[in-house]
């Protein structure tokens, strides 16, 4: 039925109603056609549906039915009630009551109601809404209706109420407004539905609150607060959307100062604006949007939340600060944190996480673009950093960098960089694939694949391994073993190791599989050895080598081959392992112990034993265990020791021996001469 119909029956039952005479259902006109019933009933079935239109769009009703026609009478009547029923087949069925204690007519077109109260119902007798006014005055000139009093306005099913005080409704735009202390209830179930643990409605409170009709947009302004046992939020400006095919509001809009506090984990969040839309119950925080939850706090340009996924994403100028274990990245650094360790009743220190992008769901967080983890003088950078959560007891705790990985400690000077990198928790592993390099306090390098166990900072490097270790000023050398005189040029030494395998704690690095190392650079007279395993030791500063340890094939060269004297005078030394160790008279490695069928080479000279020993400070040789020596002129055999001193450039065997002398070192006898003939 349309707009004006229904004002001519409304302001035609109050005219009757003033003459004291009811209108009965026998007295009513009669039916309409079924066509204009089946339209009315389709526009009530639209403006029943949405949460606001069936509160406000009937109030419209109602006030349309106010005084409509000029020639109505003025006075005052007293147990004003107006009924209209639906049509046939309901024709015994209310559709619309209006009562109240009082009703004033007067001669400017308006009317004043007192104690009204305004009910609406289905067809099936269910009642769709219940609106009461203490007092209610409309101009019909004007088309307004107001009253300084409360407005009560509640759904049959009680799912939603609203009041407040002082309202005006203005017709020609379709709006309504109630100016102070609104209070609004949204039940989370409809009441007398079953529910294993009942929850008390949202409230939402605002000083004013406007309602346009025929957008179906309702906005609670200043002050705006709401609260359930699960929500509280707060804000200068609230407004709900709703469509004619919802039950439910369609959208919420949040401005000004928004501030949501989730009573279920005390997560606290605030924003320029929230937007949360019903259909996917998704909330978005807009501008300057941060939050807190415990010690956990962050920031971002927007937020998102996705109530069904159960995830939280971040966009634009993300920044967190979070307890190191809250996402497992204590152990995507080499060692602990170098600040003093934390009392045990502390709880896990704070780290700082920096990305473009942050996605967090139930078992899974996601970093992305431009990712820093900062922990005090420790950092992680990656393109990518993903945190996978236990999800069952037998579930692992593991977290994965993947683009332009660098791990770094104390201002980047210990640091690894690679492609990718994998963190389980329960080892304390990390692995570093696709190009990884260090740069540590003692070493240098490259290789296939890098593991690091966090815990005790051990390294093991596994394919190509290329390592470079620089040295301080010293004046001994890291492979030198045999210097004419001691080193006086004190600058860094950088020697270059290669071997298939790597392996490295504090203080101490061993090459596997077949190790090479020389010095740097290759000038072709450098000192190099080999070896299956060579182990280095670093001492407290881990600049100075305290010594070296090469097992199995060793082979020690220095010089250039083929030359037999000066500074590039070839030498060379065979064991199954070398031993060298520092002094503090050198502050680098001097003495010498190599061991297992020893072979010693210099020139035109070769010692062999089962043992030799060198000192730096006196540029002594000593073989032992059967020693051998042999030159272009003699072999020496069964001597106890042979010593050969370098500084007095002479060679010495330790009696009782043997000396073979070579025959072809021997002179030749003088030929005789032919006598001459006479």
């Amino acid at each position: 039925m349309k707009v004006r119909a229904w004002t001519n029956q409304i302001w035609a039952a109050l005219t009757v109603h003033r003459m004291r005479c009811r209108v009965r259902p026998s007295e009513r006109p009669g039916p309409s056609s079924p066509l204009r019933n089946r339209q009315r009933r389709q526009r009530q079935d639209r403006v029943a549906a949405a949460l606001f239109i069936p509160v406000l769009s009937l109030l419209l009703t109602f006030v349309h039915g106010l005084p409509a026609q000029s020639q109505a009478a003025q006075g005052a009547a007293s147990s004003f009630n107006v009924t209209e029923y639906y049509p046939a087949p309901h024709h015994t069925q209310k559709k619309l009551q209006v009562i109240a204690d009082e009703a004033r007519f007067a001669a400017d077109k308006t009317a004043r109601l007192t104690r009204m109260k305004l009910q609406t119902f289905r067809e099936d007798g269910q009642r769709d809404l219940v609106i009461e006014a203490p007092d209610c005055l409309y101009d019909q000139t004007r088309r307004v209706a107001s009253s300084p009093g409360r407005l009560q306005v509640q759904t049959g099913d009680e799912r939603f109420s609203v009041e407040g005080l002082g309202f005006l409704w203005r017709q020609e735009e379709s709006s309504l407004v109630i100016s102070n202390e609104v209070r609004s209830l949204v039940q989370h179930a409809a009441p007398g539905t079953p529910a294993l643990d009942p929850q008390p409605p949202l409230e939402i409170s605002s000083r004013r609150f406007e309602f346009d009709v025929a957008n179906r947009r309702g906005t609670y302004r200043d002050q705006v607060h709401g609260e359930d046992p699960e929500l509280e939020f707060a804000c200068g400006v609230l407004t709900v959307h709703s469509s004619t095919n919802s039950e439910l509001f369609d959208l919420l809009l949040a401005e000004t100062n928004v501030t949501i506090l989730s009573k279920t984990d005390g997560r606290r969040a605030r924003a320029d604006k929230a937007v949360y839309t019903r259909a996917d119950e998704i909330m978005r925080l807009e501008g300057n949007a941060a939050w807190q939850q415990g010690r956990q706090e962050g920031r971002a340009d927007q937020v998102v939340i996705q109530r069904r996924e159960q995830s939280f994403s971040g966009t634009g100028n993300v920044a967190l600060k979070l307890p190191r274990d809250a996402l497992g990245l204590g152990g995507f650094f080499l060692t602990t944190t170098n600040r003093p360790a934390p009392p045990v009743e502390e709880e896990s220190p704070l780290v700082d996480v920096f990305t473009d992008q942050l996605h967090l769901h139930t078992n899974r967080t996601t970093a992305q673009g431009a990712v820093r983890v900062l922990d005090a003088t420790n950092s992680l950078t990656c393109d990518r950093l993903t945190i996978y959560s236990e999800e069952s007891p037998s579930a692992e705790t593991r977290a994965i960098a993947e683009g332009h990985v660098v791990v770094s400690q104390t201002e980047g000077k210990r640091r690894l960089t690679a492609d990718r990198a994998a963190y389980w928790q329960s080892t304390g592993l990390i692995l570093f694939v696709g190009q990884p390099e260090w740069q540590l306090d003692e070493s240098e390098g490259r290789a296939e694949q890098v593991t690091v166990h966090a815990p005790t900072s051990e390294i093991l490097a596994t394919g190509n391994v290329a390592a470079k270790v620089t040295l301080g000023p010293q004046s001994g050398a890291f492979l030198t073993f045999f210097p004419d005189t001691p080193r006086t040029n004190q600058a860094p030494q950088v020697i270059e190791v290669f071997a298939p395998e790597l392996r490295a704690k504090r203080g101490q690095v061993t090459f596997l599989g077949g190790a090479q190392a020389h010095e740097s650079p290759l000038t072709g007279s450098e000192s190099r050895l080999r070896s299956e395993m060579l182990e280095v030791r670093f001492g407290e500063d881990l600049q100075a080598v305290e010594g070296i340890r090469a097992v199995d094939n060793v082979v020690y060269e220095q010089g250039t081959p083929g030359v037999t004297n000066g500074p590039a005078v070839y030498r060379k030394l065979i064991a199954r392992t070398i031993t060298s160790q520092s002094t503090a008279a050198t502050n680098g490695l001097s003495d010498l112990v190599a061991e297992g069928e020893v072979q010693v080479e210099q020139a035109d000279y070769i010692g062999r034993g089962d043992r030799a020993t060198y000192t730096a400070g006196t540029q002594v040789l000593e073989l032992t265990g059967q020693p051998t020596l042999e030159t272009p002129e003699l072999i020496i055999t069964e001597a106890r020791t042979l010593v050969w001193d370098r500084a007095k450039a002479r060679l010495a065997a330790t009696p009782p021996y043997k000396i073979t002398i070579r025959a072809e070192a021997l002179p030749k006898e003088p030929e005789l001469s032919k006598s001459r003939r006479p």
